[in-house]
């Protein structure tokens, strides 16, 4: 998560992970594989990271989702910088594009009442952006505001997507 993926060695892994290059090859085949299987373990490691336990509101959602992008996002930005020189960080990027929207539609459902079809598909589309890491970015990192003032933004803004519903 620190370079960019072609400046990334084996060698370089291996000396990190105090083995041998052979190890690593035969271990996971290539740099490309041993990227796959990291990423594969990542997801689902963020994927329990973000599990909003039943019951849960509004606020204790968003909460858990940018205690995420506070441990993570460095990383998922740097992976999104590089999705456009890898396949690999594509490929992944894309599933985390896919893996939030699946976030949004489940979490927070209760934001998008009774509606359906474009209306619904239009609602979730304003949730995403208004809980991406990209918002995060600009509130956290550009606009320097607390954990909790981010938090209370992106709340402010999924309520005002419920009240569009009634």
């Amino acid at each position: 998560g620190a370079r960019r993926f072609d400046e990334v060695t084996l060698q370089g892994i291996a000396d990190t992970a105090g083995v041998t290059v052979q190890t690593v090859i035969r271990r996971f085949g290539s740099k490309e594989k041993l990227f796959d299987a990291v990423a594969e373990r990542e997801a689902e490691r963020v994927a329990a990271r973000r599990e909003v336990p039943p019951g849960a509101d509004l606020r204790a959602a968003i909460e858990i989702l940018v205690e995420h992008y506070e441990i993570d996002g460095s990383t998922v930005l740097h992976l999104l910088a590089e999705s456009d020189r890898s396949p690999q960080a594509a490929a992944v990027a894309e599933q985390g594009r896919a893996t939030h929207r699946q976030w949004v539609e489940h979490h927070l459902a209760r934001i998008f009442g009774e509606t359906s079809g474009t209306d619904r598909r239009r609602l979730i589309d304003a949730a995403v952006a208004a809980t991406d890491l990209y918002t995060w970015k600009l509130l956290r990192e550009d606009l320097g505001r607390s954990k909790e003032e981010v938090v209370e933004v992106m709340v402010t803004l999924m309520e005002g997507l419920r009240r569009t519903t009634r």
